[in-house]
C-alpha cells in the first residue's frame, strides 16, 4: 500500500506503522516463541520490544533512538541485549527453524560482510580487509548463512570473524566477555561451524551456494563433500582441473617399500583453457528467471571436469570425482567472465544449474536490508554472541507478514477474501471493473477472479495519509485488563477516509478506544 510521500518521508527504514498494527498478532506470537527459551518474564518482555523496536519506522536502529520511538528507557533495552543473562543459542535455534519454514529455500548462502567502526571496543574490530568498504580500513567482519528462494530470503546464523591479533588482546576479550575456547578462526571454517549448528537442530541445505572467497577454497569445499552437502560455488578462472577424459594411472611396483598410488600422467590445466578449448560454439542460452525489467538470459558453456589444484581427494582407486564446470560467456567477449563448480548429478538440466548457482544475489540483497532497513551497522553491544542477533531477527519480518493481509487498512478502501487468506485491492480494471490484487512472485496486477479460491469483497478502512505525531503524545486507558490503568506513546496518525485520523501506538495497535488522550505534559489521571 503506498501513502504517497509520506512512505518516502517517515517510513525510510522499517514496517509502516499500518503494517505493524495488522501484523501485531503474529508479531506477538512470534515474539512468544522465539523468546519462550528466556525463564524470566521480563526478559520475554523486553525481547518483544527490542524487536518491535527493530521492525518500526526510523533511520537510527540503535538503543535511544529505538527506545525514544518505543516511549521507554533505553537502559531497558541495553541492559537486555548486552548483560542480562540469557543464553543466546536457543534463540537462535527458532529463528532458524522459523526462517526455514517461511523462506522454503531452494538454497542456502554463504558470504560475509563488514561493519565499518570507529573505535577498538566492539569484538573483532581491527584493521582488515572489509569487501563493504572495498579496501583494509578499522572494521568488524560477519560471516553468515542464509535461506534464500527466488522471491525471499532470511539469514539462519552469524558469526563473528575473530582476527589473530584478538587471540592475545586479555584486557579486550575480558571487556567483551569473549569466552577462553573462542579464538581466531578461517571464515570458511566458521561456516562449516554454523552448518553443523544448524544440523544439530535438524536444518540442511538442499544447495549450498557462494562467492569465489570460499568457493577457492579447497578446505571449505572438502568440507561440504566430507558432510555430504550438495554445492554450486563460484570459482576464479585459474583454478586447475583434469579434462573429464583423463584417467589416473599406476605404476608399476618395484618390489621395494610400499606401492606407489595411482596418479594423473596429463598436466592440469585452468579452468578458464578448459572453456576456451571447447569454444564458444558450446555456448549455449540459459533463462534462469524473471528479472524485475525482462527474462535474466545469458550464454554459458557447461562441462564435466575433475578438480585438481593442491590438495585433489582422488578415491582409494586413484580417480578423482567429476564436478561441473559453469561458465558464462556474454556475446562480444573474447573469453567467459564467471565460472562456477558444482557436484549437483549429472543430469540436472541446465537452467536448473544456473538458477541455484545465481541464487547466490540474494545475499546482497539481505545485507543491504539488513544495514539500511534494521540498522546492523548501528548496533552498539559489545559482548560476544549477540551482537549479530539483530540480524538473526530480521526473519521476524517475513514471518509476521507472510498471510497477513490489511483487515483494517486499505489503499482503495477495499480488501479480497480468499479461502486461506486476504489481500488489499490494489484498484480496478478500467474495462471489466473486476478488483485487482497483487502478484508478489510475478509483480503484476492481477483480477480476483483469477484465482479459484476468491470468495468476496470487503470493506476496510482506505488509509489516504499518515502524519508522525510529536513527542509525548500518549493514549490513557482507566481500565485496560483487568482493571489496570495503562498508558502508551503515541507514535503517529492514520488518516482514513470516512474514520478520521487514527491514533498508533509502539506496539502497531490503534487506540482509537482509549478513554483519554494526553497532550505534552499532561500527567495521567491517578486510580
Amino acid at each position: 500500500m503506498s501513502l504517497g510521500r509520506w512512505s518516502l518521508w517517515w517510513f525510510p527504514a522499517g514496517m509502516r506503522l499500518n503494517e505493524l498494527a495488522v501484523c501485531k498478532g503474529r508479531l506477538e506470537e512470534f515474539a512468544g516463541e522465539v523468546f519462550a527459551p528466556l525463564v524470566r518474564a521480563d526478559q520475554r518482555v523486553k525481547g518483544g520490544l527490542y524487536l518491535r523496536g527493530l521492525l518500526l519506522d526510523g533511520h537510527r536502529k540503535s538503543m535511544q533512538p529505538m527506545a525514544g520511538r518505543l516511549g521507554v528507557d533505553h537502559q531497558q533495552l541495553q541492559q537486555f541485549m548486552t548483560s542480562s543473562t540469557w543464553s543466546v543459542e536457543p534463540v537462535r535455534t527458532r529463528l532458524a527453524r522459523r526462517a526455514v519454514a517461511v523462506v522454503r529455500p531452494q538454497v542456502w548462502v554463504v558470504d560475509d560482510t563488514g561493519f565499518p567502526k570507529d573505535g577498538t571496543s566492539s569484538p573483532g574490530v581491527a584493521r582488515q580487509y572489509s569487501g563493504t568498504l572495498g579496501k583494509v580500513g578499522n572494521c568488524q567482519i560477519g560471516v553468515s548463512v542464509h535461506a534464500a528462494s527466488d522471491t525471499v530470503s532470511c539469514p539462519l546464523s552469524w558469526r563473528l570473524f575473530l582476527p589473530g591479533s584478538w587471540d592475545e588482546a586479555a584486557d579486550r576479550r575480558a571487556r567483551c566477555r569473549i569466552p577462553d575456547q573462542e579464538h581466531h578462526r578461517p571464515k570458511w571454517q566458521l561456516a562449516l561451524d554454523m552448518l553443523d549448528e544448524l544440523a544439530t537442530s535438524g536444518l540442511w541445505p538442499a544447495v549450498l551456494v557462494a562467492d569465489t572467497g570460499y568457493g577457492a577454497n579447497a578446505a571449505f569445499r572438502h568440507g561440504l563433500e566430507d558432510r555430504a552437502l550438495a554445492y554450486a560455488l563460484q570459482v576464479k578462472g585459474e583454478m586447475t582441473a583434469h579434462a573429464q577424459t583423463a584417467e589416473p594411472y599406476e605404476p608399476p611396483y618395484g618390489g621395494l617399500g610400499p606401492r606407489p598410488l595411482p596418479r594423473y600422467r596429463t598436466r592440469p590445466v585452468s579452468l578458464r583453457e578448459h572453456v576456451l578449448a571447447a569454444g564458444r560454439a558450446r555456448a549455449v542460452t540459459v533463462t534462469w528467471r524473471e528479472g524485475s525489467k525482462a527474462a535474466m538470459s545469458a550464454r554459458f558453456v557447461f562441462l564435466r571436469v575433475r578438480l585438481a589444484g593442491r590438495r585433489p581427494k582422488p578415491a582409494s582407486d586413484g580417480v578423482i570425482g567429476l564436478r561441473w564446470l559453469i561458465a558464462q560467456w556474454p556475446e562480444g567477449q573474447d573469453e567467459p567472465v564467471k565460472y562456477w563448480i558444482s557436484n549437483l548429478p549429472a543430469d540436472i538440466p541446465p537452467r536448473d544449474l544456473v538458477r541455484l548457482a545465481k541464487l547466490r544475489w540474494r545475499i546482497e540483497h539481505d545485507y543491504r536490508e539488513l544495514k539500511t532497513t534494521l540498522g546492523l551497522d548501528h548496533f552498539e553491544g559489545r559482548s560476544w554472541g549477540r551482537d549479530t542477533l539483530p540480524a538473526r531477527l530480521r526473519c521476524a519480518r517475513a514471518d509476521v507478514t507472510q498471510g497477513a493481509a490489511m483487515t483494517e487498512f486499505s489503499s482503495t478502501g477495499w480488501i479480497a477474501l480468499f479461502s486461506n487468506r486476504q489481500a488489499n485491492v490494489e484498484g480496478w480494471d478500467l474495462v471489466t471493473r473486476i478488483a485487482l490484487v497483487a502478484d508478489i512472485e510475478k509483480g503484476v496486477l492481477k483480477p480476483v477472479t483469477d484465482y479459484p479460491d476468491f470468495q468476496r469483497l470487503a470493506y476496510a478502512h482506505k488509509v489516504i495519509g499518515a502524519i508522525p505525531a510529536s513527542p509525548g503524545h500518549r493514549a490513557h486507558w482507566d481500565d485496560f485488563e483487568g482493571g489496570v490503568p495503562r498508558t502508551e506513546t503515541i507514535v503517529g496518525w492514520l488518516v482514513t477516509e470516512g474514520a478520521g485520523v487514527l491514533p498508533l501506538t509502539a506496539d502497531g495497535a490503534t487506540a482509537e478506544d482509549a478513554d483519554l488522550m494526553l497532550a505534552p505534559g499532561e500527567e495521567a489521571p491517578s486510580a
